[in-house]
């Protein structure tokens, strides 16, 4: 792949200019983090996100890789990163592993990163008509009990998670990160903090 043809856009509103990224880069980070020549393949992609897999020669999956779009601040990723860490080390969910990340989007790639595990299965929206009641049943009743578990982890303050250290899986609670809280009418980024106001 050819530097000068690997990029990808983000395309917003009239509003808003449009922000590209490196797939050229985007490649050479991912084949430094698994050791090995790999190639892109495009998965989904969104008005905020673009989702590839990490494919060896032989077309072995190694990983996803979720590119950001630079229109929101470092923290969601940052605390999605957190937030699937603590809950693979509180919970049973299953939720995929993180390999690396990069949340600084003035990195080579030109946007914030994730590479992470591919989980097993499809999606069931993908088969949803096609299953009996039974298996619809219990899909919903695996589902219920994920989000059983997630109720059941209980904080002493208002927040989003974020780690304590890049190299640790210690949590603690920061800034809200929610669209309703850091987006407003005007397009104006606001992330309000989560700390308590100061009366001394």
């Amino acid at each position: 792949m050819a530097k000068d043809d690997a990029v990808s856009t983000f395309s917003y509103d009239d509003e808003a200019d449009p922000d590209t990224f490196s797939l050229y880069q985007l490649g050479v980070a991912v084949d430094s983090h698994f050791g090995e020549a790999c190639h892109l393949k495009k998965l989904a992609e969104g008005g905020y996100h673009k989702v590839y897999e990490a494919l060896r020669k032989d077309e072995t999956v190694l990983g996803v890789v979720r590119v950001a779009a630079p229109a929101f601040p470092k923290d969601k990723l940052e605390s999605e990163v957190a937030t699937l860490k603590y809950l693979a080390s509180q919970t049973q969910i299953p939720v995929p592993r993180v390999y690396a990340w990069n949340s600084d989007a003035s990195n080579p790639v030109g946007a914030e990163y994730i590479i992470m595990q591919k989980m097993p299965g499809v999606s069931a929206n993908t088969k949803w008509d096609t299953l009996s009641m039974s298996a619809k049943e219990r899909t919903v009743s695996q589902v219920t009990e994920h989000l059983k578990a997630m109720f059941a982890l209980r904080f002493d303050r208002a927040g989003s998670l974020y780690l304590s250290s890049p190299l640790e899986d210690d949590v603690y609670i920061g800034p809200i990160v929610s669209i309703p809280f850091f987006r407003a009418v005007d397009g104006i980024i606001r992330v309000p903090d989560a700390d308590p106001p100061s009366h001394t």
